[in-house]
Order: structure tokens, then C-alpha cells, then sequence
């Protein structure tokens, strides 16, 4: 399980590599976040569930990006 870096691995196994890069999107930085960055992949926080402004600030766990909600994750995945 996260952060272990295995289950990311394994789903990109699985996945086509023409389809466009892959980017881990999550709200806790402690699971989601951390196996991205273990997996050596971009990821996006949204700040919609478990973690907080305050928290991501102080965290060492950091995302590439980072959303306040579903909109501004819409506006940055698709930007036109």
C-alpha cells in the first residue's frame, strides 16, 4: 500500500505509455504524495480532503503542484 512506491509501479506496468505522461493526483501528502515522489513520478495535492494549506507548508513531502479544489485541477490538467 502507499507510499509504498510497488502499487504505482505495478499501474503503470499496465498502462499504455502513448497515452500521455502520468501525474499522481491526491490529498494526503503521507500516502499519495510520498509515492509519487518514491515512484519517481509528478503529482498534484488537492487541498479537498486530508491535508491543509498550514500542513502542506510545513510538510518535507512536497508535490510538484499544488490545487485548492476540482476547479483549479481542471484548469491546470486542461489548461485550453
Amino acid at each position: 500500500g502507499k507510499p509504498n512506491s510497488l502499487m504505482l509501479e505495478t499501474a503503470l506496468g499496465s498502462v499504455n505509455e502513448n497515452n500521455g505522461p502520468t501525474i499522481v493526483i491526491g490529498d494526503n501528502l503521507e500516502t499519495d504524495i510520498a509515492a509519487a515522489n518514491k515512484a519517481g513520478l509528478p503529482s498534484i495535492l488537492i487541498l479537498t480532503g486530508v491535508t491543509d494549506n498550514k500542513t502542506a507548508d510545513a510538510s518535507v513531502i512536497q508535490p510538484t503542484w499544488r490545487v485548492q479544489n476540482y476547479q483549479e485541477l481542471s484548469k491546470l490538467i486542461f489548461p485550453n
